[in-house]
């Protein structure tokens, strides 16, 4: 009865509330990008904003909490309509003065990237079970023999950063979350991986069973060309 009301409110042009998920690791960084575009293009639907991790979010989609969210692909749900975003290259971030910082401080343009054998030779810092994020780093880790330090997992990818910083450690971290307009973080260097570089697909997902799919296909549509950024770093 709810969808329904919906529906009829926006069939008639009225204000209407969409409820969107997103985790925390992709938010705070992706969001300020996206939400003037869809403002301009949706200025009669209103985004409720809900920021929690990629388990809780599914949860709440199939008990009608959200009506879509903004997660990291695949998604194992046959319940689930997924519209593929775009992906975001994963950088190595490590403190000033490590083996893996040499070149040039600031401009991943200006070093060549390092190779994952490099990487090998040290221990990476991860985030703490829970996190889509932490999984996404230690399956490439895994893939090219890279060790994961088990005696630390920062809760947050701030702590992450600044412990990296303060010289605790290195780490593979989004893109987004360290390069402009993100502020830089003192102490921080940042190195492409060879490529085949890891990264995450980002999709907007919601239940094939929702009535309101068509607004979310626009939504989708809507939200590509405000990401292509993320494509050019």
């Amino acid at each position: 009865a709810e969808a329904i009301r919906v529906i009829a409110k926006e069939a008639a042009g009225a204000t209407t509330e969409l409820r969107l998920g997103v985790f925390p690791t992709l938010g705070p960084y992706l969001l300020p990008h996206v939400l003037p575009n869809v403002g301009e293009r949706f200025p009669n639907l209103r985004l409720l904003l809900t920021e929690e991790r990629t388990h809780q979010l599914v949860t709440m989609l199939h008990s009608g909490g959200l009506d879509a969210a903004l997660i990291a692909v695949p998604v194992d749900d046959p319940h689930m309509e997924v519209r593929p975003l775009f992906r975001e290259e994963f950088v190595l971030a490590t403190p000033t003065g490590h083996p893996l910082a040499d070149g040039p401080a600031a401009g991943l343009k200006d070093t060549p990237p390092t190779p994952p054998a490099r990487v090998a030779e040290h221990e990476l810092l991860v985030l703490d079970e829970g996190h889509c994020l932490g999984g996404q780093v230690q399956w490439w880790a895994a893939e090219h023999g890279v060790r994961l330090r088990k005696d630390y997992r920062a809760t947050s990818l701030e702590t992450m950063r600044h412990m990296i910083a303060s010289g605790g450690g290195l780490s593979l971290l989004p893109a987004m979350t360290v390069l402009p307009p993100v502020p830089p973080t003192p102490g921080l260097v940042l190195r492409r991986i060879t490529p085949p570089a890891p990264s995450r697909d980002i999709a907007l997902v919601w239940l094939r069973t929702s009535p309101r799919a068509a607004t979310l296909e626009a939504l989708a549509h809507a939200l590509i060309p405000s990401v292509a950024l993320v494509q050019e770093l």
